[in-house]
């Protein structure tokens, strides 16, 4: 049995909460997990098993994310995204083998806003959802972003893949004046 606790994780210098894991093994060739992330907003559980073969090792994990703020993200980008505000929930259950993964869940948008450092702009999406759908891909329905003056940029369709190594894109993306740069130069 394993247990820890990093208090006042840091990634990047944006604590995001502090960080527990304990991992027991108390079936022969299974690691059972309990990991979480709380505080400062967060709320994110993974909870499952992870059973080592010989061959394929296979897990079983399920995601819960509570609430994951948008400013504990931040860090994670290195300066990608900055001024970050909202947050994402939903559940994501992870299952198979390393071979054959299966991802199912749902990540929720919760009045997200950031600025992407590199053109400047800032983008806000609220109530909005992105699907992962086992043997598919990623679906998107509808998913709007909206610029600082309120333009939306809408994407529908699919990432699909069967794998979640190899991609295909089957978006149609509809925009009138989206602001996707703020610059001068």
């Amino acid at each position: 049995t394993t247990d820890i606790t990093v208090n006042d994780l840091s990634i990047y210098a944006d604590t995001v909460g502090t960080l527990t894991v304990k991992v027991n093994n108390n079936v022969t060739n299974t690691y059972q997990a309990n990991i979480g992330l709380n505080g400062r907003g967060n709320q994110v559980n993974i909870n499952g098993n992870y059973v080592v073969k010989p061959a394929n090792s296979s897990y079983d994990f399920m995601v819960d994310i509570g609430a994951l703020q948008m400013k504990s993200v931040e860090g994670f980008t290195k300066g990608g995204i900055k001024n970050a505000r909202g947050a994402l929930s939903g559940e994501i259950a992870l299952s198979g083998d390393l071979k054959s993964p299966n991802i199912d869940g749902k990540i929720n948008f919760n009045e997200v806003a950031f600025n992407v450092s590199m053109v400047n702009s800032v983008f806000r999406v609220d109530k909005e959802a992105i699907a992962i759908i086992n043997n598919k891909g990623i679906q998107l329905d509808k998913f709007t972003i909206r610029d600082t003056t309120n333009n939306t940029l809408v994407i529908d369709g699919a990432v699909n893949t069967n794998d979640f190594f190899t991609y295909n894109f089957d978006l149609n993306v509809r925009a009138n004046d989206f602001q996707a740069i703020n610059s001068t130069a």
